[in-house]
């Protein structure tokens, strides 16, 4: 019996999201899936939400989260926002702390009811990920290794 999931929903990237902008796809030199990043409205003046951060677990540890999260805070100014706020998976927290990120509170989880999620916020034009990577990393189709982060 197949199990259903009622949270799987809000983990996928819809088309919507994609037409929007929003989305950013890391690819290998192989053309292989790496990752995604998508942004999001806040409620917050000059802040966008972080959606979504998803890393194939072969390529956990391999710089492409770092790379995807930068890209986001890079886009997020561009867009004039100052902050971004991230609902973390409890097993993603260390990362977004190691990469800058401030938790401030507790949330609810947007995909699972009753389950509460660490809350972060990181400064859009934070130095400590920024001075990590090459300039010309933020350029729009952004290259780190073999690694590229293009708008889908």
């Amino acid at each position: 019996m197949k199990h259903s999931w009622p949270w799987r929903a809000r983990l996928e990237v819809r088309p919507e999201h994609i037409d929007a902008g929003d989305v950013w796809v890391a690819t290998a030199a192989d053309g292989s899936i790496a990752g995604i990043v998508a942004l999001g409205p806040s409620d917050q003046p000059r802040t966008l939400d972080l959606e979504k951060l998803f890393v194939a677990p072969q390529r956990i540890r391999s710089g492409v989260g770092r790379m995807l999260l930068a890209y986001a805070m890079a886009e997020a100014r561009r867009r004039g926002a100052r902050r971004l706020t991230i609902l973390s998976d409890p097993y993603a927290a260390a990362f977004y702390e190691r990469n800058g990120a401030i938790q401030i509170g507790v949330a609810p989880s947007d995909a699972i009811p009753g389950r509460m999620l660490p809350l972060f916020e990181i400064q859009a034009g934070s130095d400590a990920l920024m001075r990590s990577f090459p300039r010309n990393v933020m350029s729009h189709n952004i290259y780190y290794g073999k690694y590229r982060a293009t708008r889908r």
